[in-house]
């Protein structure tokens, strides 16, 4: 148990302190998607393993695509097929206490889509934390860290990856 949430209150300065460096950094584009990350919460991959769809619709294979689930802790069901983590993997200040999320954070990913809820502290801090050159999820008001937010109505997963994916075609960092 956090006492009086001194986890969740460290962690909310650290997004407010990293947040300045992410709007004052510039990334480099890549010349082309090869590799994507995929924060999103277990319960979603429990209804509708949508990774193969949106490889297709990226043109990569599901070799390129590295996925990471968020599950609350409450739940802990141990039948997921992807690494998971919970908000027990992170100290204060939003440190990463599992090798697993640290080496996910420290990859170079070309693209990382986080399909959590925008309210999810940790999954913020996790994004903050990423390498990822370029960054998306579905568009929120208070998200300035996304290169690209996408508004769908619903969280529609599939429409949400299409759109990406047009982005993605227009700026021709897909084929």
């Amino acid at each position: 148990m956090d006492i009086f949430n001194i986890k969740h209150k460290t962690a909310h300065k650290f997004i407010k302190n990293h947040l300045i460096k992410v709007k004052n950094s510039n990334n480099i584009i890549p010349r082309k998607i090869q590799t994507v990350g995929i924060i999103a919460e277990a319960k979603l991959f429990e209804a509708y393993d949508f990774t193969k769809k949106l490889g297709e619709n990226l043109g990569l294979m599901p070799k390129d695509l590295n996925v990471l689930l968020y599950e609350n802790v409450e739940l802990n069901n141990e039948k997921n097929i992807y690494p998971v983590f919970s908000d027990n993997d992170f100290g204060l200040y939003g440190k990463i206490k599992k090798e697993e999320i640290k080496d996910f954070a420290d990859t170079k990913f070309d693209l990382l889509i986080n399909y959590c809820s925008s309210d999810n502290l940790f999954t913020k801090v996790l994004v903050l934390r990423s390498k990822a050159i370029l960054k998306s999820a579905f568009y929120s008001e208070n998200d300035e860290f996304y290169s690209i937010t996408i508004k769908i109505t619903g969280n529609k997963i599939d429409t949400f990856n299409e759109e990406l994916a047009k982005y993605l075609n227009i700026l021709q960092l897909i084929n």
